[in-house]
């Protein structure tokens, strides 16, 4: 189980280096399998983590089949907390995660429906990091699905994310809304 989740990260950060090209072909053969053996009974605790990674794969790859996938798995836990061991760490709500995949395979009513929820969540927790962090992918969902009104939205939700990443030092988050 440990190895699965280390081979994972060890993948998802090698994407962003000289080796990305290889990590991406491994991981494109690695996920499918992966999310094969996603059980939680077999995962316990450790299960929102690695379905959560599994996510974030799958959207960083654009495979729409792990997406839908992941998506299906994911959708029972809409409205909870991503979090491991009983609040361990905490990966934000599943409507978030949820909403990012929904994205990915261009169905942007559920997608916005998560992204909305997740935000509502985030803000009612007073999770800033994480309602940022929404807001941006929130705004990112309505830039490609490009209907009446979605620009200007995009561009508030836009606005509030970098507020919020500004003020909590978040380079990342604060990078992508500029």
């Amino acid at each position: 189980v440990h190895a699965r989740y280390m081979r994972l990260m060890l993948l998802l950060l090698l994407l962003d280096t000289t080796e990305g090209d290889e990590a991406e072909d491994e991981l494109r053969r690695f996920l499918p399998s992966a999310i094969n053996q996603l059980d939680p009974s077999w995962y316990g605790f450790a299960w929102p983590v690695l379905a959560i990674r599994l996510s974030d794969a799958a959207i960083r790859l654009t495979a729409l089949d792990d997406a839908a996938r992941m998506y299906d798995l994911l959708l029972p836990h809409a409205g909870r907390n991503a979090q491991e061991g009983g609040g361990v760490s905490f990966l934000g709500c599943f409507s978030h995660h949820l909403g990012r995949l929904a994205a990915t395979l261009a169905r942007w009513d559920e997608a916005g429906e998560h992204l909305a929820a997740g935000a509502a969540q985030h803000e009612r927790m007073g999770a800033a990091a994480d309602l940022a962090r929404t807001r941006l992918e929130w705004a990112a969902m309505l830039l490609a699905r490009r209907r009446s009104g979605d620009a200007e939205r995009a561009r508030d939700l836009l606005g509030q994310a970098l507020a919020a990443a500004r003020k909590l030092r978040l380079v990342t988050v604060e990078r992508r809304a500029v």
